[in-house]
């Protein structure tokens, strides 16, 4: 394990998802052959990260297969401060929009609008509602600047 002055991040693991207000703290995986998305979300300690349209997908059960208590991305509120921490910076980010949203194949609507991929954010965090994989709720981040993290 890599270690920060604010994290840990697990060997493997792209970063560190960290929203304080929700006390949501969580390595981030990047998909790779033989380790899709679903084996990275049904895995209790990560979530999954990846590129997606001009910005990055956070993506996490909210409940564990057990009914634990994971993260719940309804609970976040506006202006909810995040960080992503990586081994040499650590990113902040500020919550900017909320939406339950139906999935619509290659793209997410909320009502009749178009809401993903057109939509700016720079972090998305997304996780199925109680409804299942077909409804998912979202919570938009915008960058708000980097930090220099100390290796120790």
């Amino acid at each position: 394990m890599k270690r920060t002055t604010s994290a840990t991040i697990p060997n493997g693991a792209v970063g560190v998802w960290h929203i304080p207000s929700q006390t949501i703290y969580v390595p981030l995986y990047a998909p790779k052959p033989g380790k899709s998305v679903q084996d990275i979300v049904d895995d209790k300690h990560s979530a999954a990260y990846q590129k997606w349209g001009a910005g990055h997908i956070i993506v996490d059960h909210a409940e564990s297969k057990h009914g634990a208590r994971r993260w719940r991305v309804k609970e976040i509120n506006l202006n909810d401060k995040a960080y992503l921490f990586f081994p040499d910076e650590i990113r902040r980010y500020v919550c900017t929009a909320l939406y339950r949203v139906k999935v619509c194949g290659s793209y997410y609507a909320h009502g009749t609008t178009k809401i993903w991929p057109q939509t700016s954010a720079d972090i998305l965090c997304c996780c199925c509602t109680e409804e299942g994989p077909k409804e998912n709720y979202m919570a938009y981040f915008r960058f708000a600047g980097t930090e220099k993290e100390e290796q120790t």
